[in-house]
């Protein structure tokens, strides 16, 4: 055998029979489809993770406007609670408000029903899945 030869010898397969060594075309094709499913996957979840975030965020803002409702009718007593409404303006969009109140079956009781809620008006694309209600029964001071 000649030296040459071995240095040149072609590659063997790995069948054992000689042949190309390296990926074919078709190998590459699904490697880069099973590749690009997963990226889709992750993609997806990244997604789905900012907008529970977003979600989340929407219902905080909503959550403190009632709070600031509430605490004003704990701090202005029921002398001064009557049905009103306005909007409140946050970082994450404006939230209109609605305080009603109505007499109860109790005496010297008030029930107050405060909805918050996005201002469709100023978002077109809100979504009520971040409105929030408490009712709550209110005496007299």
């Amino acid at each position: 055998m000649r030296p040459s030869s071995v240095i040149f010898r072609r590659p063997m397969a790995v069948s054992g029979r000689p042949g190309r060594a390296g990926f074919t075309l078709l190998e590459t094709m699904v490697a880069v489809v099973v590749l690009a499913t997963a990226m889709l996957a992750v993609l997806s979840v990244c997604v789905n993770i900012q907008n529970a975030r977003l979600r989340a965020s929407r219902t905080q803002a909503a959550a403190l406007t009632l709070r600031d409702r509430l605490a004003d009718m704990a701090a202005f007593g029921v002398n001064r609670l009557e049905s009103r409404q306005g909007v409140r303006e946050t970082a994450s969009g404006d939230w209109r408000w609605r305080v009603d109140v109505a007499a109860s079956d109790l005496p010297g009781l008030s029930l107050a029903t405060v909805t918050v809620e996005a201002d469709a008006a100023a978002d077109p694309g809100a979504t009520a899945e971040a409105a929030v209600r408490a009712t709550v029964l209110s005496g007299r001071r």
